[in-house]
């Protein structure tokens, strides 16, 4: 690739790291934590003086594949009627519309005793609803379908006792 850049495309300098410690260097940050998430999984990376602590970086393996799945679980859990047909693409979207990580968890919680912050936070999700009729046969259709089985079944005896027969007269010879 490096070749590439340089040959294919005359790139005067290529320089390879990490790009959530980059964002952080542009944006004029000099201590504090950089928290990367990916779709496999979270980084965390320790900044000090403007220079990241690669070697205190922590790895965690939740990222959003985990989170989209973990989202899943507790739909299908809290409401079992939920449909199965959603997508992983569709919740992943859920996710990212209606799920964020909280500055202060404790007195989030904390508000949901309220109403008014309840109601601001309450997400009401509709997703398409379609009803599956049963189509009621009639008493002509039910004899039809009785009678058809009969006969199937009487076929079925036939062959089986001509089967049987074969078999004896076979051994008899």
């Amino acid at each position: 690739m490096t070749e590439m850049l340089f040959e294919g495309y005359n790139a005067p300098s290529v320089v390879y790291g990490i790009d959530s410690l980059f964002a952080y260097h542009h944006n004029k940050g000099q201590n504090g934590l950089v928290i990367s998430s990916s779709h496999a999984s979270t980084h965390a990376i320790p900044v000090l003086n403007g220079r990241g602590l690669i070697p205190l970086a922590t790895r965690l393996n939740w990222g959003g594949s985990q989170g989209v799945d973990f989202l899943s679980k507790m739909l299908t859990l809290k409401y079992p009627d939920f449909p199965g047909k959603i997508t992983l693409g569709q919740m992943e979207v859920m996710m990212k519309e209606y799920c964020y990580i909280s500055d202060d968890y404790k007195e989030e919680i904390a508000g949901y005793l309220e109403t008014d912050v309840l109601e601001e936070k309450d997400r009401i999700i509709q997703f398409p609803f379609t009803e599956i009729i049963a189509v009621q046969k009639s008493e002509e259709e039910l004899a039809k379908i009785a009678e058809r089985r009969k006969e199937s079944g009487r076929r079925l005896q036939e062959q089986a006792a001509k089967s049987r027969l074969e078999k004896v007269c076979h051994v008899c010879k």
